[in-house]
């Protein structure tokens, strides 16, 4: 793939999501579309709705959302030289998190989910303890990604990424 320049728009979490569905920040991508930058990037949570930092994330799991992202993928396409990048990524156990103007990275007080981790340390002690990661969901996790990125490849976006950092991340917290 080959862009104009090397200026992108980095992913970003726009939480305005509905059912994890893109359709109400639309807006958003089309309006950068024609910009200057020749690659967009649009953040993800797959698998399903427990992957999801946020109850505002967006995510590619379900044909619903697929159709969404098809749209602005093709709506992209059609009035931009822009290329359009997926990224794909698991909450961890940064997961049932309320949105960013609520208090972000704090954990929801109601309408929550289990959340699933590489270990079973909260995000902040007041965060739930997520259910560690066994060999069964870790391969059930791939292959939830793989689903995700074919759907990604359905919708025609241009380039993958995957952002494996959230299910893996241990918290430091630096004493001074």
């Amino acid at each position: 793939m080959q862009l104009a320049n090397r200026v992108v728009v980095s992913p970003m979490c726009m939480y305005s999501a509905q059912e994890a569905c893109p359709a109400i920040f639309i807006w958003c991508i089309t309006d950068r579309a024609p910009s200057a930058a020749p690659a967009d990037f649009h953040r993800n949570d797959l698998r399903r709705r427990d992957a999801r930092i946020t109850p505002g994330c967006t995510g590619l799991w379900n044909d619903e959302q697929q159709a969404a992202w098809r749209r602005i993928v093709d709506f992209v396409h059609a009035n931009s030289a822009a290329k359009i990048c997926l990224q794909l990524g698991h909450a961890g156990r940064k997961g049932a998190t309320k949105l960013m103007w609520d208090g972000i990275d704090r954990p929801l007080e109601q309408g929550g989910w289990d959340v699933l981790s590489a270990s079973p340390i909260p995000y902040f002690p007041d965060s739930q303890v997520p259910r560690e990661m066994d060999r069964a969901a870790m391969d059930a996790v791939k292959a939830e990604f793989v689903a995700s990125a074919e759907r990604g490849e359905r919708c025609g976006f241009d380039m993958l990424e995957l952002h494996c950092a959230m299910a893996t991340c241990l918290r430091v917290s630096s004493r001074r």
